[in-house]
């Protein structure tokens, strides 16, 4: 079972998931996959016209978490469409990662890897400005 993440977090997680060009799923699989409306993630999440309902935040949580952990897999069919199915076993994207980090007063580079699929931490670019 996965938490409920508030749904101020999600809004910034599903940004920056959005901002992401690499990141190997368009809107129509996922619309299809979370069972959120199209017009409803927008005008909840990008434009912010509308408040979360309690439903959507569970759908968007349960993706969230579900993508973050390697779960999901989106891959392509014979007839070069693609699909998304859940994996057998988790696989974990790690990729090189570069941040910055205050340290005594101090601003310190730091490099490592990280999940590639986590949006929480906010990207260098975010963080030079």
């Amino acid at each position: 079972m996965f938490a409920l993440r508030p749904k101020r977090e999600l809004i910034e997680w599903f940004r920056r998931f959005w901002a992401d060009g690499d990141r190997g799923i368009g809107m129509d699989l996922f619309v299809d996959f979370t069972g959120v409306s199209r017009k409803t993630f927008d005008e909840v999440v990008k434009r912010g016209n509308r408040p979360m309902q309690d439903w959507v935040q569970s759908a968007l949580s349960k993706f969230a978490h579900e993508w973050e952990a390697g779960m999901i897999e989106v891959y392509q069919r014979p007839n070069r469409t693609k699909a998304i199915r859940y994996r057998r076993e988790p696989v974990l994207d790690m990729r090189p990662s570069v941040g910055l980090q205050v340290v005594d007063g101090q601003i310190r580079l730091n490099v490592g890897l990280k999940n590639r699929a986590n949006y929480m931490t906010p990207t260098l670019k975010e963080q030079l400005k």
